[in-house]
């Protein structure tokens, strides 16, 4: 999150170097915009919640969630913990550590 707020932080400097400037609302939602999906939910209770978007109350939420996660990671001693997924594999799934294709209809997963 450090390197993303890096760049985002970067990038919006080199536009004031030009002399474009942008609102802090604007700033907000464009570092909404930029994070990944993985932050949705993040995302939807800061704009739900909020009345005016503040640049660095979104950092800090963003930095704080983003501690959240190492902390339950931690907690968890499993570095690829992902929340909601389940830790149990199917056991009919193959073993070989190679991942393989699966036809769905006409999807392939």
């Amino acid at each position: 999150m450090i390197e993303h707020l890096n760049a985002f932080n970067t990038m919006v400097s080199q536009l004031l170097y030009v002399d474009i400037k942008i609102l802090d609302e604007d700033k907000c939602i464009s570092l909404l915009c930029s994070l990944l999906d993985s932050w949705d939910h993040l995302v939807i209770v800061i704009g739900s919640n909020a009345t005016a978007l503040n640049f660095d109350e979104i950092v800090s939420s963003l930095l704080m969630e983003e501690m959240r996660w190492k902390s339950r990671e931690s907690q968890n001693g499993d570095a690829f913990f992902v929340p909601g997924r389940s830790q149990n594999r199917n056991k009919n799934k193959s073993t070989s550590g190679r991942s393989k294709y699966v036809e769905n209809g006409n999807k392939k997963c």
